[in-house]
């Protein structure tokens, strides 16, 4: 019996001193789960910014709107390089360590992610073997991006794009937008009669007056 009671209360002890560092681990490992959940916001902010800063003439603007909307942490800050060939996004975060006990013995984490216009590649390097990478609109004339055609060539993908099919989408489309619920008004930079058409596809062609799409009215 006494046996007994002594394991009972070295147990006891143990128990008592490695208590508080198991929470602490615990945690520690909340801490941590927190942060890599902020990193994960962070990298798509930078992503949406990268998209959203390539088609448009005001890339600042466009970019810190689509972070902001992207993620609901704040305070972020965004900014935006304009390359020759290329458009970089860089959005910061400043994680605060907050978790009770574990949060005041550690310092702010700050988060940074960087993503730039080159989307191509990245799915090139990142779609399953023997896929297809796609992509829609102008910029396929306009501005192609460089692919890694000896990548593509060893994993077997299938690379295509073209403009947008409009007439397929549009007798879909048309009765939202006539129902008031779909709002097209947030692409719509300009509106100009049928005669400035040609116009019209130059403004949207050199992105400028910052725009992004031109409404055509019949007069």
């Amino acid at each position: 019996m006494r046996t007994r009671r002594r394991d009972h209360g070295q147990a006891t002890i143990e128990l008592a001193l490695s208590l508080p560092l198991f929470c602490l681990l615990v945690l520690g490992v909340v801490q941590l789960a927190v942060v890599l959940r902020d990193q994960l916001a962070v990298q798509l902010a930078a992503r949406d910014a990268a998209r959203a800063a390539a088609v448009t003439a005001q890339p600042q603007q466009a970019g810190t709107a689509a972070a902001l909307n992207a993620v609901a942490l704040r305070p972020i800050t965004v900014q935006v390089v304009e390359g020759r060939d290329m458009v970089t996004a860089t959005v910061r975060y400043v994680q605060r360590t907050d978790v009770a006990v574990i949060g005041v013995l550690l310092p702010d984490v700050v988060i940074d992610a960087i993503s730039s216009s080159d989307s191509m590649v990245q799915a090139a390097q990142t779609v399953t073997p023997g896929g297809t990478v796609s992509w829609v609109g102008m910029e396929v004339f306009l501005g192609a991006p460089q692919m890694p055609w000896d990548l593509c060539f060893l994993r077997n993908l299938t690379i295509r794009g073209g403009v947008a099919p409009v007439r397929r989408y549009l007798p879909e489309l048309w009765p939202l937008v006539a129902a008031g619920k779909l709002d097209p008004s947030p692409v719509l930079t300009h509106d100009l009669p049928l005669e400035q058409a040609a116009e019209g596809y130059a403004i949207m062609a050199s992105r400028a007056e910052g725009s992004v799409k031109v409404c055509v009215t019949p007069s």
